[in-house]
Formats: C-alpha cells, structure tokens, sequence
C-alpha cells in the first residue's frame, strides 16, 4: 500500500478493487485502537460503501491525535 503525504499532514491512499477500509487503517496507523473509527469520520462518503472498496476510491488518513496516557492503578499494593 502507498500512502501519499498532503500538506496538511493528513495522507492519502487510492484503493484497488477489494481493499478492506479496517486494513488500510491497519497498514497506516499499525494498530485498530480506534483507526478504524478515526479513518470512517474522515471519509463519510465511505460508509454506504462498507468495508471493500472499489478501484480508484479516495480515502483521506488523518494524522493520528495524541493519545492521552492513563494511570495505572495497581490492583495490590
């Protein structure tokens, strides 16, 4: 898969006939904490589509926002 950067820092991928829109988000991001969602509320048009696309179809990867860490609380002291 090729991802093109864009000035805005966002990238851009053209599918092939059957990508999976979860794999895409996979293959850029690294993980599906969130991508899969993160990708979907970037490319509305990609919903009525489902999860395959078609040959020349557009999707937009946003940059991944900061992810917040979360404290630990330790279940024994």
């Amino acid at each position: 898969m090729k991802f093109i950067p864009l000035k805005d820092g966002s990238h851009a991928y053209k599918a092939s006939d059957g990508d999976m829109v979860d794999l895409i988000a996979y293959k850029f991001y690294g993980d599906h904490d969130g991508t899969l969602e993160l990708l979907l509320d970037n490319n509305k048009h990609l919903a009525a589509k489902g999860l395959r696309l078609s040959a020349g179809d557009m999707v937009t990867l946003p940059p991944r926002p900061a992810r917040t860490v979360k404290s630990i609380t330790p279940l024994w002291d």
